[in-house]
Order: C-alpha cells, then sequence, then structure tokens
C-alpha cells in the first residue's frame, strides 16, 4: 500500500491490472477517490477498479455449476453503491489491513460474497434489462431528473451478516469427517448452512430477551416491531 492508497492507480483494473477506459463497461468502488471514516480516523482510497468480467475467484473456491459459472462478477449496467472488497473488509474490521495477519484471506472471502451475492439473478436478467437502464439513464440526462438513487452511504455497509457469510464461505472449504458426505474433499451445502441456521436461533434468543414486549414469532422467525399486546410467549401451558 502507497501512502496514498492501495497499490494500483485508480483507473488501474485490479483484475488484469491494465487501463481502464472510462467509456468501457467497469465497476468502480464508489470509495475508489474519497475513503471513508474509519474508527477514529479515515480510510485510505481505495483506488478500486474493475473491467467488467475481470472481478472474480478460482480455487479452492467451488461450484456445482456448469463451466464454472457463478465465479465471475456479472456484467451489471448499473450496480447502486458499488464496494469493492478492500473497503468492504476494512469497515467490517475496523481499521486497515494488514498484510501479515489473516486479512488476505478475508478479502478473498468477501470478494466470494460479493460474486455470490450478484449471482443470485440470473445472467440473462442483467442482459434483459441493460437496455432499459440505458434508456433510463439517457431520459434522466435529457430532462434533469432521478429515477436511479442509490442509498446514500458515507461508509461501507457493516452488519454481522457479512463475517457471517465469510465464515460460511469458509467452512465450506474444509473436509468433512469421513463419512460424513460423499464428496471427502468439501463439507457439504446442507452442513455449512448449519452456520446460519445457528446465528439465526441465537438473535432469536436475544431479541426475545432484550425486546419481550416486541419481539414476536411467526412461522419459525422472529421479528420486532413497535408495539404488540402482551403475552406470554413459551410452549408450556400456564
Amino acid at each position: 500500500m502507497s501512502a496514498d492508497g492501495w497499490t494500483g492507480k485508480p483507473r488501474t483494473c485490479v483484475g488484469c491490472e491494465l487501463h481502464v477506459d472510462p467509456s468501457t463497461p467497469h465497476h468502480e468502488c464508489i470509495f475508489a477517490s474519497s475513503g471513508f471514516p474509519l474508527g477514529a480516523g479515515h480510510a485510505m482510497p481505495c483506488g478500486s477498479v474493475y473491467h467488467h468480467g475481470c472481478q472474480r475467484v478460482g480455487h479452492p473456491f467451488h461450484t456445482r455449476l456448469r463451466d464454472q459459472a457463478g465465479f465471475t462478477y456479472p456484467s451489471i449496467e448499473a450496480v447502486p453503491n458499488y464496494t469493492c472488497e478492500a473497503c468492504t473488509t476494512r469497515a467490517v474490521l475496523g481499521r486497515e489491513l494488514d498484510s501479515g495477519s489473516h486479512d488476505l484471506g478475508l478479502l478473498l472471502l468477501e470478494r466470494m460474497r460479493m460474486i455470490d451475492i450478484a449471482n443470485r439473478w440470473a445472467a440473462n436478467t442483467f442482459a434483459r434489462y441493460k437496455y432499459a437502464i440505458r434508456r433510463i439513464r439517457r431520459f434522466e440526462k435529457k430532462f434533469g431528473v432521478a429515477i436511479l438513487i442509490p442509498t446514500k452511504l458515507l461508509a461501507p455497509a457493516v452488519t454481522p451478516a457479512i463475517p457471517l457469510q465469510w465464515a460460511h464461505q469458509d467452512y465450506t472449504l474444509h473436509a468433512p469427517k469421513a463419512g460424513r458426505v460423499r464428496d471427502a474433499n468439501r463439507v457439504a451445502a446442507n452442513t455449512a448452512r448449519g452456520l446460519r441456521s445457528a446465528v439465526s436461533q441465537f438473535y432469536d434468543l436475544d431479541m426475545q430477551v432484550a425486546h419481550p414486549g416486541k419481539a414476536v414469532s411467526t412461522n419459525r422467525r422472529t421479528l420486532t416491531v413497535n408495539h404488540v399486546t402482551p403475552r406470554v410467549n413459551c410452549h408450556t401451558p400456564l
């Protein structure tokens, strides 16, 4: 890392390290030139920009899809608040990254998380909407109005859901106990999903204890609302 930010100039693709022409399709982190509040100071600008198709992962991650599908960030015409893996990881940790620690591993897990979330939609969905997005952009420019307005972020979003997804991704990279799954080299998807179920139960209980008059359980989900009719929330008749 240089004194001015991350290694690599702001107009150099992080993936292929080639120049990024502003007129060509690319994804640029919203904190690339500004940085963001971090701890007691300010995070350095990341300068992160990717050509479409250059943000991808490989081994040790794996996919059950054909032709390694799901390993590349899709070509999306408009990504609201695109935040690179470096900025999200720094925000969650609350500090700048340390090359001598496990931070590199977290960077890789965050890149996989970003790609996984973006691939929630089918590739042809983004292709189908590309023309519509361009049409809307032209209308905005012509009439001076705003339609596509992303939520304003002063810093990357930070929530326990992000490191939970890291933990889930990390668990799938470990070898399972012998005889537990068909593939002896990978933890089964349903086994790894148990991490999320355990954390969900933890927070369900937390809300029941912290908000006894505002937490309700519906269909195995616990929600908090401003007001509910007081009731005994247990399964044992009193």
